[in-house]
């Protein structure tokens, strides 16, 4: 019996998708919840990407060798709240992919105003995510000029 060349592409699509379930976009958090127990950050992934065009995930059930590949181009991953502990065990422990993945053109965005932990080392050199307390103002922008600032997704608080 000859296989048609469409049920072939469908089955291999299909193989594909069920290996990495992960978007060219994903939001990443911790299982203990939304940052604060809000959907904002959803909300702005589906402002940004499209609703259902990116790939909501966690840091503790993510496979981190079919996250950091080139197909992906977005990560956004949260460290607020209660999900510090988590990033810092994601960050160490999949520190080199990530270094790598970046260094290639992917686009990191981390976001942490932790509730629980300490200090949250990052993989890039000499950039700490410091907790508890704060050598500057942490709610104002040292660059208000800069494009994560200015548009096109407006408004945000400088």
């Amino acid at each position: 019996m000859k296989l048609c060349p469409f049920f072939a592409a469908a089955a291999l699509l299909a193989c594909t998708l069920g290996l990495n379930a992960q978007t060219a976009n994903n939001y990443i958090y911790s299982n203990s919840g939304a940052p604060w127990g809000v959907n904002t950050n959803e909300s702005s992934m589906d402002t940004v990407f499209g609703v259902s065009l990116w790939s909501d995930l966690r840091y503790e059930t993510v496979n981190p060798a079919l996250l950091f590949v080139p197909a992906t181009r977005f990560i956004f991953m949260e460290g607020s709240d209660s999900s510090a502990i988590a990033l810092q065990a994601f960050l160490s422990a999949n520190s080199a992919a990530i270094s790598t993945w970046v260094n290639n053109g992917g686009r990191l965005f981390l976001n942490a105003a932790p509730n629980q932990g300490g200090s949250i080392t990052t993989p890039f050199a000499g950039s700490t995510i410091n907790y508890p307390g704060f050598s500057t103002d942490p709610t104002i922008a040292s660059n208000p000029l800069h494009p994560v600032f200015v548009g096109p997704f407006t408004p945000v608080a400088t």
